[in-house]
């Protein structure tokens, strides 16, 4: 009778669904949550290069990579890096799968059509 209580208490110690640590461990505290983009990136805390700097010029808006959250006139989304645009559409790169694409502006929201229209993207002859 020793021997089953014996192998009772060992098969809860050793029960692989045993949640908590063992004497001796401890578990990795959870990481500390960013504030902001800028310190997400690695600048410092007190620095928002984004709040002092929101538009891009144009070469940079290419090299640095502005990505934005397109959103369909239909409500349907995708997040995408803007490359160029014309005077009727936008040339992205899906950010999933870097599948480029061309979007008629007509089938853009009106907030991102603005956006896009204000941006320092470079413009290319279109129809």
């Amino acid at each position: 009778m020793k021997h089953y209580g014996i192998l009772l208490i060992l098969g809860l110690l050793l029960h692989p669904g045993c949640s908590k640590p063992g004497p001796g461990r401890s578990e990795p505290p959870p990481p500390e949550p960013k504030r902001n983009l800028s310190e997400s990136l690695g600048f410092q805390s007190g620095e928002d290069v984004f709040a002092r700097n929101p538009q891009p010029s144009a070469a940079s808006a290419v090299a640095a990579g502005v990505v934005r959250t397109l959103t369909g006139r239909d409500g349907r989304t995708i997040e995408a890096l803007l490359l160029s645009r014309t005077s009727s559409s936008v040339k992205i790169r899906r950010t999933s799968d870097n599948a480029e694409f061309t979007v008629p502006f007509a089938k853009l929201s009106d907030p991102d059509v603005t956006f896009i229209t204000k941006s320092a993207l470079p413009v290319t002859p279109g129809p």
